[in-house]
């Protein structure tokens, strides 16, 4: 009587339909009061249905005028990229490097477009998916999901009525693409089986385009039926289910009912019967099965558990197979009991609870989850990247900062180290004592002794570029040693970074950001060496050293003593061009050399070496502040959908039935 009925009901579907879902006078034609209550029923179901049909073509306008305010983002996305401009250009100069000033902009702008690309497409795609919706709405959608071989293509059969042909025999695997079917008045829509070895086009993480299809579909449906078989739950499938269980926050969670399909062979129903192989489906029986599938499913999770028999629903509905024929015949058996053995009519029960109840809710839950899954898709895959990109940059920027303090060290250490390192290698070269002895000794005239002062003095030309250099090794040194901690670091970050998001690299990023260290040090080192210091005035004449030897000559002393006495004037003589040649290399690091005709001003070596530090620093805090600018972006998207979630939970917290059970 119950499958006549549902038969019955099933086939007025499109009489119903045509009244505008509104209930057919029951005086027109005399019919039973059981089943006249049925049709009252199955009509408020139906309205509950339409009802639903209206949100879903409300919801979907809705979320399309959400594109206002995510415009007025991309806007901001579009200021965002012009100011990579305001990075200032590096220093261009020949180096031996590929890399350039020019490819690190290159480099950022590329991958702001790329950003951006990728916000326009997460635009087209939420305006192309609600479009798609608001037709595919029309209709609840169920969504079949299970492994192969659990028996999903046998509940279609059954739902159906089909003749069995698409039922696997064996290992065979039937369902190979989505399939769709009404049921009830509901969309049904059959997945190919999860977790195959069989899915082609498999990305890095072993998803396949047919599982790829499934999580879509997923995403788009009001409640997904989620299939397990009790002779074989496996990891791999429960893991699955806890994935799509958790996709949400705890009441936005998809609404799924699991169902596990007892596999106890029907075909010869009198053995069945005398083994009471129907208390399999009893929950006290399956509870090992139970306690498995519950154990992954989040805690306070409202998912429900239904042993069901897909085999005895199919043979209780199928028309058309030889088979099934053959088991009447020989089993004596009604078709109303083996329905009532398969549970199907929970199912339905499940079904018509949760939509009549809340279903104009879990409409709104579909649309608006879609809308937030492309929020959440493009900036949850971003900011990781980009989070690690700003702590990279970031240890890069401090690398800097720690070199800088190391070259001002240098540089205090060099202005106060300079006379004694001038004076000491001056000494290495002059022997006053010995040049003083041979003055002396060769009973040397005035002229002669100042010719052959200048001769010595000829030998000290290249000190200044010596001093310079070995204080130019010395910085160098600290900004190689800068520029190789910072590739480190953007190797690692690089190994250990996923990087690529949407066709986004933002590995190339603090690529970028170590690049130009390694600019500033080549530009500092071919600046420095080309412009070498040429002391003017280094070889003067011996005023000074003249007054000593007048007064020399006009004193009675001993040879020694006379050697003495100019080895003291020759090393005071010394000290003082020393001195007075380390005051202009200071003044030269420091202030530079002012304009002269045809030649212009030129800064001071301690001025361009602080200047470009600081300049690499600046480059480095402005990246710095691009990607803090991406990570607001970004939090704004995820605010965004924190805010749509909000409203939904409320929503579903005033729900006046809350969670639909089955009835015991």
């Amino acid at each position: 009587m119950i499958t006549s009925l549902a038969n019955s009901l099933d086939a007025c579907l499109n009489d119903l339909k045509a009244l505008s879902i509104k209930a057919p006078s029951l005086q027109a034609k005399p019919i039973s009061l059981e089943l006249g209550e049925m049709v009252k029923e199955y009509c408020t179901f139906l309205a509950a249905l339409k009802s639903c049909r209206k949100v879903a073509e409300n919801e979907t306008a809705k979320v399309i005028q959400q594109k206002v305010i995510l415009e007025k983002l991309r806007v901001e996305l579009e200021e965002l990229r012009h100011q990579v401009d305001d990075l200032g250009e590096a220093p261009k100069i020949k180096t031996e490097k590929k890399e350039s000033s020019e490819e690190c902009d290159i480099i950022l702008h590329d991958t702001l477009n790329q950003y951006s690309e990728a916000f326009r497409k997460m635009l087209r795609g939420i305006e192309e998916e609600m479009n798609r919706l608001k037709e595919e709405m029309r209709d609840f959608k169920v969504v079949l999901f299970g492994r192969t071989k659990v028996g999903k293509s046998t509940v279609r059969e059954a739902l159906t009525q089909g003749n069995g042909e698409t039922i696997g025999k064996g290992g065979q695997s039937t369902t190979i693409e989505i399939h769709k079917y009404n049921w009830f008045n509901l969309q049904v829509y059959d997945t190919p089986g999860i977790l195959s070895t069989k899915d082609t086009g498999k990305d890095e993480h072993g998803i396949g385009d047919e599982e790829r299809m499934a999580a879509d579909l997923l995403a788009r449906a009001d409640i997904a039926l989620f299939m397990f078989s009790s002779d074989n739950i496996e990891s791999a499938e429960r893991e699955y289910l806890r994935t799509i269980a958790s996709q949400s926050k705890d009441e936005l969670r998809k609404n799924i009912l699991v169902l596990l399909n007892v596999k106890s062979d029907i075909s010869d129903y009198r053995m069945f019967k005398l083994r009471h192989k129907e208390r399999e489906l009893e929950p006290s029986f399956q509870d090992g099965n139970l306690r498995r599938i519950k154990e992954v499913l989040p805690e306070g999770s409202n998912v429900q558990i239904l042993p069901v028999h897909a085999q005895a629903a199919y043979y209780s509905r199928a028309k058309g197979d030889p088979k099934v024929s053959d088991f009447y015949f020989k089993n004596q058996v009604e078709p109303d009991e083996l329905y009532a053995l398969s549970h199907f009519a929970k199912i339905r029960e499940y079904m018509v609870m949760n939509i009549q109840s809340k279903g104009n809710w879990i409409r709104r839950k579909t649309i608006w989850g879609v809308f937030i899954r492309h929020l959440r898709t493009l900036a949850q895959e971003n900011r990781a990247p980009i989070e690690n990109t700003r702590k990279t940059i970031q240890d890069i920027y401090d690398r800097i900062k720690l070199s800088k303090e190391k070259v001002q060290r240098i540089i205090k250490k060099h202005s106060e180290a300079l006379y004694d390192k001038m004076l000491d290698l001056a000494k290495e070269r002059i022997d006053t004592y010995e040049y003083a002895r041979q003055c002396i000794e060769g009973d040397y005239d005035k002229s002669s002794i100042n010719k052959g002062w200048d001769a010595q003095i000829k030998k000290l030309e290249d000190l200044p570029e010596i001093v310079i250099k070995d204080f130019l090794n010395e910085i160098q040194q600290v900004l190689e040693e800068m520029t190789y901690e910072c590739q480190f670091t953007v190797d690692c970050a690089s190994k250990w970074n996923i990087g690529i998001v949407n066709d986004i690299d933002w590995n190339k990023w603090f690529k970028a950001a170590g690049l130009l260290t390694g600019i500033s040090s080549s530009i500092l080192f071919v600046f420095a060496a080309a412009n070498i210091w040429n002391p003017g005035g280094w070889i003067g004449g011996l005023a000074g050293l003249s007054l000593a030897l007048k007064w020399l000559a006009g004193l009675f002393k001993s040879k020694q003593g006379k050697i003495d006495d100019l080895n003291k004037e020759l090393n005071k003589d010394l000290e003082e061009r020393c001195s007075k040649v380390a005051n202009n290399i200071k003044s030269y690091c420091e202030n530079g050399t002012p304009e002269k005709k045809g030649e212009p001003a030129k800064p001071g070596l301690f001025t361009v070496i602080h200047k470009h530090l600081d300049d690499a620093m600046k480059r480095q805090m402005r990246m710095l502040d691009l990607c803090e600018r991406f990570l607001c972006l970004n939090d704004v998207l995820l605010q965004r959908a924190d805010e749509y979630e909000r409203e939904l939970t409320q929503e579903e917290r005033g729900t006046a039935n809350g969670v639909c059970r089955f009835s015991e």
